[in-house]
C-alpha cells in the first residue's frame, strides 16, 4: 500500500489533547533486550501519569508541548509483559503481549520490500506454521514534508500467519526466523521499505548536507518548509525551464485558451491511457497535456483553495490559468494548495502534464471521479471528473525534475514519516538494502551518503554502536564483452568500502544469486543466511567469519598484481574452471581497463599484467551482472570490489587503508583509505609509507 500525504491541507479544528502512547507502541510488541527501553507519548500539558512496564512504575509529568517520555532500565528476554499508562484521574490506557527480545529495523527499497508471496519457494514458505515468537511491523509508506510523531496509521503489530507473512518483506522474515530459532528468544522485525526509492529519501536534511552540502533541491527543499505556495512557485520554474529546453520555440502548453481547447479531442476521465481504443494513444510513451474549461462563481473563485485531481499515474503537474500550482505522483490522491488570485470568476483553464514512460503502469487521470474537483474549507465543491480535453506531446520517455519534497524520487520525505516516527527505539541492528535507485540514476556520489545515513540513525535511536548490515547490489544487468566504467558497479565498492570503515557494520555479498533479467532476486533464503552469518558477528559478536573472503590490499610484483585476502573459509576456489576471471587492471583514473589473467596462489590471487598497459588499479567482477568464479571452500563467493595497487612491496603486507576487523581483533579501528599514500606493514611490525 502506497501513501502519499499532501501538504497544505485545512488545518481542523483544536481538539483536547488524549493522553496515550505513542502508536508504535501497541499490543504484541517487541522491545529490545539488553538495551535502556525507551517510551514516549502525548498528553495534557503539565499533567502527571505514571507509567508502569514489567512490575516497574515511573511516575512523569507531561511537558507543556504536551508530550512525554520515560526510561526503563536494560532487560533480559521475556515475553507475556504489560504496558500501562494511567492518569490522574485513575484513566488506564494498557497494552498487552509485550515480549523483550531482540528487534531489527529491515529497511530500503524494493529489494527489501520483496513478499514472501514471491520469494522463491513461496508455497512451502508459507506453509510452515506460524511462530508467536515473531512479531511482525509493517510502517506503511507514506512521505510527508516535516518531521512526523506518529508512525502512519495502519501499521499494526501482529503474530505472524499466512495472511501477513504472505505480504510481509521476505528477507526480514526469513532472517528473523533464523535469529528466533537459533537464539530462543523473541524477535520483532519492522519492516520500513519502499520499492523505487533512493537513499536521500530515507535520510534528514542533516545527513544530506552532512554527506554532500551541494545535492541538488536542498535550498528549494528549505524554502518549500518555510513557504509551501513559494517552493510550488519556484519548482514551477524549474519544471517549465526543463520542457521550453527540449523544445526551443514551441508554444507552451500550459497556456493555452479556451478556443484552443475547444479544437482538442476530448478524453474519457477518469482513466489510464494504456487502455485507450486509440492506439496511438494506448502506445504513447511521454507527456500528455489535459486541459478542463471550468467555469465559476465569484464566490467559487474566492472559495476553492485546493485542486484535488485523484491520482495523476505516475507523474503529473498542474497549472491553473497558467499558473504552476505543483507536481503530483500517482501512489495517492493529489491534493494541492492554489495560491490566492489564481482563480477568477468565468472560465479557468486547468492543465495537467501526466507524464507517462512505462508502458506497464497505468498512465494519466486515473482518479477516482470523486477525487477530481475544486475544494474549499467553506464546503465549495466544484467536480473536475468529466468534461476534458487532451494534447499529445512527443513520443519521447523522459521524466521532469523531480521536486525535493516527492516521496521516492525527493528528499527527506520518506524518512520524516517512516522513520523519524520510530524516535529514541532501541533496536538489535538494521537491514539495509537499496541501492538500485542510486545506481540507475543518481548522481551523487553513494559512499558519503551511505555513511552519514548510518550516523543519522544511530544518533536517532542513542545508539552509537548499533550495527548495521548491508545487502550489496545483486548482480542485474546486460553482459558485457570489455570492462567497463559501470554506474551498479560504483555503488557495489561505496557500500563495501563504507562497511570496511565501520566496525560495527558488516557486508552481504549477492553477486552469485541474482536474476539479470529481474533486478528482484526470489532467492531471498540465501540472502537472509548470510546476512544471518554476517548478524553472528556484527551483532552477536561471535566467532567466525562475517561476510567470505574479503580483499585486504594490492601489491605490484614485477608485470604483476598479487591482491590479499582474508576471511578465507580453507583456501580460495575456482568454480566452473582453473583460473579466476572476471579481474581487470586499469590506470589510475580507472580508464584504459582490460581484462587480465589471474592465478591463486594460496590466500593470494595474482594478476599478470600486459605489457606497456596500466596497472594502477586493479578491479573484480566489476560489471552490472559479472560472471564470477571466485569462491572459498565453503561456497562463499568474493564480492566485487576496486583496490589501488601499492607500488612495491616489502615482505608480506597489508594495505591498511582497506583494513576490516576480523574476530581476532574486534577492537581494531579501521583506517580511512588515504589519497596520497599507501601504508604497508612488515612482518616485524614496522610501518613504512610509500
Amino acid at each position: 500500500m502506497a501513501l502519499t500525504v499532501a501538504c497544505g491541507l485545512p488545518r481542523a479544528e483544536a481538539q483536547p489533547v488524549s493522553t496515550k502512547f505513542n502508536s508504535l507502541f501497541q499490543n504484541h510488541m517487541v522491545m529490545q533486550r539488553n538495551k535502556p527501553i525507551r517510551i514516549w507519548g502525548r498528553g495534557a500539558p503539565k499533567s502527571r501519569l505514571t507509567v508502569t512496564f514489567a512490575g516497574q512504575s515511573r511516575s512523569i509529568a507531561v511537558d507543556k508541548m504536551g508530550r512525554w517520555n520515560v526510561e526503563f532500565p536494560a532487560r533480559a528476554a521475556a515475553t507475556g509483559l504489560s504496558l500501562a499508562l494511567r492518569e490522574a484521574s485513575g484513566i488506564e490506557t494498557r497494552l498487552d503481549d509485550v515480549a523483550i527480545g531482540d528487534v531489527f529495523l529491515c529497511s530500503g527499497q524494493s529489494n527489501m520490500e520483496f513478499s514472501t508471496g514471491y520469494a522463491l519457494n513461496s508455497k512451502q514458505e508459507l506453509a510452515k506454521p506460524g511462530d508467536r515468537a515473531i512479531r511482525l511491523l509493517e510502517i506503511r509508506q507514506a512521505a510527508v514534508s516535516s518531521r512526523a510523531e506518529d508512525i502512519p496509521t495502519e501499521s499494526v503489530w501482529s503474530v505472524p500467519n499466512a495472511a501477513n507473512v504472505k505480504d510481509f518483506s521476505a528477507l526480514c522474515m526469513f532472517f528473523g526466523r533464523q535469529v528466533t530459532a537459533d537464539r530462543k528468544v523473541s524477535v520483532g522485525l519492522v519492516q520500513s521499505a519502499w520499492g523505487g526509492t533512493q537513499i536521500e529519501s530515507w535520510m534528514s536534511g542533516a545527513a544530506i548536507r552532512a554527506a554532500d552540502a551541494s545535492v541538488p533541491g536542498l535550498a528549494l527543499l528549505d524554502l518549500h518548509a518555510r513557504d509551501s505556495v513559494a517552493g510550488q512557485a519556484a519548482y514551477g520554474k524549474i519544471w517549465e525551464r526543463w520542457w521550453e529546453q527540449r523544445r526551443p520555440g514551441a508554444d507552451v502548453p500550459w497556456m493555452v485558451t479556451s478556443e484552443q481547447v475547444a479544437e482538442m479531442p476530448s478524453v474519457t476521465t477518469p482513466g489510464n491511457w494504456r487502455k485507450s481504443a486509440d492506439p496511438a494513444l494506448a502506445t504513447f510513451d511521454g507527456t500528455n497535456w489535459f486541459h478542463r474549461p471550468t467555469t465559476l462563481t465569484p464566490a467559487q473563485a474566492k472559495a476553492v483553495t485546493r485542486a484535488m485531481l485523484g491520482a495523476v499515474a505516475p507523474i503529473g503537474a498542474l497549472w491553473i490559468n497558467g499558473y504552476f500550482v505543483g507536481g503530483t505522483r500517482g501512489d495517492g490522491v493529489a491534493v494541492l494548495d492554489v495560491p490566492k488570485g489564481v482563480l477568477r470568476a468565468g472560465i479557468n483553464i486547468v492543465s495537467v502534464a501526466a507524464v507517462g514512460a512505462n508502458r506497464n503502469a497505468p498512465a494519466g487521470l486515473i482518479g477516482p471521479a470523486a477525487a477530481m474537483q475544486l475544494a474549499g474549507i467553506d464546503g465549495t465543491s466544484v467536480s473536475i471528473a468529466d468534461g476534458w480535453h487532451y494534447q499529445r506531446g512527443e513520443n519521447r520517455a523522459e521524466w521532469p525534475p523531480a521536486a525535493p519534497w516527492e516521496d521516492r524520487r525527493g528528499l527527506t520525505g520518506i524518512y520524516n514519516a517512516m522513520i523519524a516516527p520510530l524516535g529514541t527505539f532501541s533496536f538489535a541492528g538494521v537491514l539495509w538494502y537499496q541501492g538500485e535507485n542510486n545506481a540507475s540514476g543518481g548522481t551523487t556520489p553513494y559512499a558519503p551518503l551511505l555513511s552519514s545515513m548510518m550516523e543519522s540513525w544511530r544518533g536517532q535511536f542513542q545508539d552509537r554502536e548499533l550495527p548495521f548490515i548491508i545487502f550489496q547490489l545483486a548482480n542485474f544487468g546486460s553482459l558485457t564483452p570489455v570492462p567497463q566504467n559501470d554506474r551498479w558497479s560504483a555503488v557495489r565498492e561505496a557500500q563495501r568500502r563504507v562497511v570496511a570503515d565501520d566496525r560495527n557494520a558488516a557486508l552481504v555479498v549477492l553477486i552469485d544469486i541474482g536474476e539479470r533479467f529481474d533486478i528482484h532476486p526470489p532467492n531471498k533464503q540465501v540472502a537472509a543466511a548470510r546476512a544471518y552469518r554476517a548478524a553472528k558477528h556484527v551483532i552477536y559478536r561471535e566467532p567466525g567469519i562475517p561476510s567470505g573472503p574479503s580483499p585486504r590490499g594490492a601489491y605490484r610484483d614485477g608485470h604483476t598484481v598479487v591482491v590479499r585476502f582474508g576471511d578465507i573459509a580453507d583456501q580460495l576456489v575456482v568454480m566452473s574452471g582453473n583460473r579466476p576471471n572476471a579481474f581487470e587492471l586499469c590506470a589510475g583514473n580507472g580508464q584504459n581497463c582490460y581484462f587480465a589473467d589471474a592465478i591463486i596462489e594460496g590466500a593470494n590471487v595474482r594478476i599478470e599484467g600486459s605489457s606497456g598497459k596500466p596497472a594502477e588499479i586493479v578491479r573484480y567482477c566489476w560489471a552490472a551482472a559479472p560472471m564470477c568464479t571466485l569462491y572459498d571452500k565453503s561456497g562463499e563467493p568474493v564480492g566485487p570490489f576496486e583496490l589501488t595497487v601499492a607500488p612495491a612491496i616489502i615482505g608480506r603486507h597489508q594495505e591498511r587503508s582497506l583494513y576490516q576487523p576480523t574476530v581476532s581483533d574486534p577492537s581494531a579501528e579501521p583506517m580511512r583509505r588515504q589519497a596520497t599514500a599507501t601504508w604497508i606493514d612488515l612482518e616485524q611490525g614496522t610501518r613504512i609509507r610509500l
